[in-house]
């Protein structure tokens, strides 16, 4: 595995546009480090892709308070979001063009548990 200084990462939130008024059925909680998931391809991943949920990186630990585990919480204008990190399983391009990155904070409005 690559030193923190050479993993590349996505972090960000869904724009207003494109929150539903579908809550996840997914709660904090669920998002255990090592979940297997489905990403539903959306503006942010438009590709979709497979991965698994793990603990946000030491990296963003240092940058905000809040990622001590595997998933945080807040409340956003629209809806209570639930922001997973994901170590995709193979590398993706995100909805810029930019990338290919090795992991990411998705919404987990946009994850599947893959089911064994």
């Amino acid at each position: 595995m690559a030193n923190t200084a050479d993993i590349v990462v996505q972090i960000s939130t869904p724009k207003s546009a494109e929150l539903s008024q579908v809550e996840s059925t997914m709660t904090a909680e669920t998002w255990t480090n090592g979940t297997r998931v489905k990403i539903m391809p959306h503006a942010f991943w438009p590709t979709g892709g497979t991965g698994t949920v793990r603990p946000f990186p030491a990296l963003a630990n240092e940058i905000v308070d809040q990622y001590h585990k595997c998933s945080r919480t807040f409340d956003s204008s629209n809806r209570r979001l639930t922001l997973v990190w994901i170590v995709f399983d193979s590398p993706l391009i995100d909805g810029e063009g930019d990338g290919p990155y090795q992991e990411g904070e998705i919404d987990d409005l946009y994850l599947d548990r893959v089911r064994a």
